[in-house]
């Protein structure tokens, strides 16, 4: 798999995270359950044991986004899905509230439509619905095989 940009060409502001809701979210330590965790995984802790994060499946309880890692206190914008974490890895991982603005990683060939709804399966977006989503597509993105993409979705779970 290839990412079609890094992160580090794609932000903005050097940061993984826009903020558009006043309260934001919050920072919380974890740790990767494996090494194949990225910045911008969507992750969860159900079934893990004490801080463990595993990427998250479709249907799981989403914790939270990586954002970067807590020892040393960071965020590294090469340890994308090309080059993720190591196992153990203590990382940031950022609960987002309704209306927080996140870059995400899209899953190798798939296709998602501009203000349309997003979910979640293994870590990645892909496209949702009204009814299975964690947010809105605030990018578009054309599947090409063998490449992922990363695009701008708006976290709102309570739509």
């Amino acid at each position: 798999m290839a990412l079609s940009t890094s992160l580090a060409n794609k932000t903005q502001s050097g940061g993984v995270i826009y903020k558009t809701n006043v309260d934001g979210g919050r920072v919380e330590r974890h740790k990767a359950n494996g090494d194949d965790i990225f910045l911008t995984a969507i992750v969860t802790s159900y079934g893990e044991t004490g801080p463990d994060v595993d990427l998250c499946a479709t249907g799981e309880a989403v914790l939270g986004v990586v954002i970067g890692t807590y020892v040393p206190y960071s965020v590294d914008l090469t340890k994308d899905s090309d080059d993720p974490f190591d196992d153990n890895q203590e990382l940031q991982v950022y609960i987002p509230n309704d209306g927080d603005w996140l870059y995400g990683t899209v899953l190798v060939a798939t296709t998602i439509v501009i203000n349309t709804w997003v979910d979640v399966n293994g870590g990645f977006l892909i496209a949702g619905s009204r009814t299975a989503h964690i947010g809105i597509a605030r990018e578009a993105v054309t599947a090409i095989s063998g490449t992922t993409a990363l695009i701008l979705y708006q976290w709102d779970k309570g739509l």
